[in-house]
């Protein structure tokens, strides 16, 4: 199973860690009053500066990433803004944010045709802006299956970056992950994980965080190696550290606390597994999306399968009762397989972890369903 979620990619000037905290809020100001109503970007001249423009391709970006409908929109404003301002590199820019944006909805043959437009003039400016083009055009390869392809342009993406450290790095790495799973070298595409949440910086859309974290599961669909497991929960594990003490960091903490559940699980340890999925599935049924509550929720369930006994069961038909009474707004076709699975368990319990799997692999979230079911003998 391929993993859920898009790739793609913007890539900055300059670390935002360098900027001075005062221009930092000054912009995140300004930023915050564009978001209530976006078209006001290009009728307001402080929206001229570039400092102000990456903010605001970032926050394109993000929507994207996050697959919030308006995404295509705001990248369309991306683009008029830079031909108002009239700096090539930034309208090169924001050609990329137009492109990810398409990527990211799956028109990829527009995606493709917007990128042809601007390759003779991005990738004749600057080695900056040929690189931004050659990630861009290898995230729309890797989204159409040919990972070999997009190997070269990545290749070329990071020749003409010139750097192997910093935020535009990490968001090439971001990117040449998947490459790497594609490839069928899920160590590599672990590697590039790690070096993708260490290196893009923490101003930079936080759709990125979610999405490696993501990625750690997904690229562990395809084996069981206890090496890889234990390199997956390393890498969470230094990226928790990271991130201690931001505020506003709920979204990503649940998301790094719903891998770190799974993997626990999958290298046995039974307490810190039932602690990482019981908070999550806590955290979702009140945050949302519902889908993704109940998924975390399953996992939560599969876990308890690995101690088979009557205890057990009960805990499971437990939560499962739960998700009935408290996730409403639940997609009605999924209410009607979850009462089923509820059935099914209840009726038969050696059917408790098949049920849950067929459950947990019949919609899809962006966390791959990597916790194994064991049914008793």
């Amino acid at each position: 199973m391929a993993p859920s979620v898009t790739a793609s990619s913007a890539i900055s000037s300059a670390s935002n860690d360098v900027k001075p905290r005062r221009q930092l809020n000054r912009v995140e100001r300004l930023l915050n009053q564009i978001k209530q109503k976006p078209a006001r970007v290009l009728k307001d001249r402080r929206c001229h500066k570039p400092e102000f423009c990456q903010a605001f391709f970032d926050y394109c970006v993000d929507h994207a990433l996050q697959n919030q409908g308006s995404g295509i929109a705001l990248a369309g404003l991306a683009l008029e803004l830079a031909h108002k301002i009239g700096d090539p590199h930034l309208i090169h820019r924001a050609e990329g944010v137009r492109v990810h944006a398409y990527i990211a909805t799956t028109k990829w043959d527009q995606a493709g045709e917007y990128l042809q437009d601007y390759r003779a003039s991005a990738l004749t400016c600057c080695q900056e802006c040929a690189s931004d083009w050659y990630i861009r055009q290898g995230d729309l390869l890797v989204e159409n299956r040919d990972p070999q392809a997009a190997s070269v342009a990545i290749a070329k993406s990071v020749d003409n970056l010139g750097c192997s450290s910093g935020d535009p790095y990490g968001r090439i790495c971001y990117v040449r992950g998947l490459e790497h799973f594609y490839n069928g070298d899920p160590g590599r595409a672990l590697l590039d994980v790690d070096t993708s949440l260490k290196e893009i910086d923490l101003t930079s859309p936080r759709g990125y965080f979610m999405d490696d974290l993501a990625f750690l599961s997904c690229f562990l669909q395809r084996t069981a190696e206890r090496s890889l497991d234990e390199q997956a929960l390393e890498i969470a594990l230094v990226f928790k550290e990271r991130i201690v003490g931001l505020k506003h960091w709920t979204d990503v903490r649940t998301r790094l606390s719903w891998v770190e559940g799974q993997l626990h699980v999958r290298l046995r340890h039974p307490r810190d597994a039932d602690l990482r999925l019981g908070s999550t599935r806590k955290a979702l049924t009140r945050l949302g999306p519902k889908h993704h509550a109940l998924a975390a929720a399953l996992d939560h369930c599969l876990h308890y399968t690995h101690r088979p006994c009557d205890d057990s069961r009960r805990r499971i038909l437990t939560i499962l009762g739960s998700c009935e009474r408290q996730l409403k707004g639940l997609d009605p076709d999924l209410k009607k397989k979850l009462k089923y699975a509820k059935s099914a368990i209840s009726r038969q319990p050696r059917s408790t972890a098949v049920a849950l799997m067929w459950l947990r692999g019949s919609f899809t979230v962006p966390v791959a369903a990597i916790v194994p079911g064991l049914t008793p003998r």
